[in-house]
């Protein structure tokens, strides 16, 4: 995929739009300012499409988070406003945010057949990157957009105690890691941490990594191509994971410490700007693992509780 993103031999706006926001990644992180905490502090969670509430993901989460100052998560095309009877603030029309995807595309080659010197056409597939635009919906007036109330921090922390709970990973006492081998995370106490944002931010990152699991995710084949570089990518992952997780449960990273890697992340990302591009994609992969599966074992949870329910005052069958 990186190969066919990477050619340079014709015009692509859209890979112009993704090198400057790339180049604004590797600008805040080479003054030594992690992207995630300098403007991710959205209240509502992670940014949503207005009209389908459907979820951003990987790259695009940082395109929408990056130097947010807007308090809704929803986002939407200037189309969309004006079907809904809306327009887009006369202020704001140069304000827009861009939304990556990869299109499949297909072309016809000639081959020499070796065998009867022929020569025969072969459709080829291959992918290249494409951009719209999206607006806040605080840059759009004539519409009334449904805005969620922030959390409290009291139902803040619960939502996560209870998130955690769900997943159920194995915990023990230590300094913040995840052991592969023994497939659990060693964790300090929350009082040892400077406050409960440091705890949960870091113990998200650590539960990113747990996710590499070869009984979950296993990203290891996926980084293996970046050889000496693998370990650094898999943290950039697990960084901006607990990113996203700290976007959806309403957790700050302002006064978070655990980057040891932006030298790294800056030669990495320089050397092969769809690193970010594809890191991205993955931290979104293990953010949206983690939900799920937090969802399911709530499920499986209640259901189990019903049916012992139901047992429980069954009548005895006759003999």
């Amino acid at each position: 995929m990186e190969n066919n993103l990477n050619q340079t031999n014709n015009t692509n706006p859209a890979r112009d739009r993704y090198n400057e926001l790339v180049e604004k990644f590797i600008s805040d992180l080479e003054q030594g300012v992690e992207p995630w905490k300098k403007s991710w502090n959205l209240k509502n969670g992670l940014p949503q499409s207005a009209t389908t509430g459907g979820n951003y993901s990987g790259i695009n989460l940082i395109s929408l988070m990056s130097e947010n100052q807007y308090n809704s998560n929803k986002w939407i095309t200037a189309k969309q406003v004006e079907k809904l009877g809306g327009t887009i603030k006369e202020e704001e029309l140069e304000n827009a945010k861009d939304i990556f995807f990869l299109k499949n595309m297909k072309k016809i080659i000639e081959e020499v057949n070796q065998e009867t010197g022929e020569v025969e056409e072969k459709e080829e597939s291959y992918k290249i990157l494409r951009s719209y635009k999206v607006y806040n919906t605080q840059q759009v007036e004539g519409i009334n957009f449904q805005h969620e109330e922030p959390k409290s921090d009291n139902e803040k922390v619960q939502e996560i105690e209870e998130f955690l709970k769900s997943i159920n990973p194995i915990v023990l006492r230590g300094e913040p890691a995840y052991s592969k081998q023994g497939d659990c995370i060693y964790m300090p106490h929350i009082g040892d941490f400077e406050d409960s944002e440091n705890y949960y931010s870091t113990f998200f990152h650590e539960l990113s990594h747990w996710t590499n699991h070869e009984t979950r995710l296993e990203r290891d084949k996926f980084l293996q191509k970046y050889k000496e570089k693998a370990y650094g990518v898999e943290e950039l992952i697990a960084e901006m994971s607990s990113a996203f997780l700290c976007a959806e449960k309403g957790i700050s990273m302002q006064t978070t410490q655990h980057s040891e890697y932006l030298d790294s992340w800056v030669k990495n990302i320089k050397e092969n700007p769809y690193i970010l591009f594809s890191a991205s994609s993955q931290a979104s992969k293990a953010t949206t693992y983690l939900e799920k599966l937090s969802v399911n074992n709530i499920e499986q949870s209640q259901d189990k509780k019903q049916t012992k329910s139901k047992n429980k005052f069954a009548r005895p069958k006759a003999s």
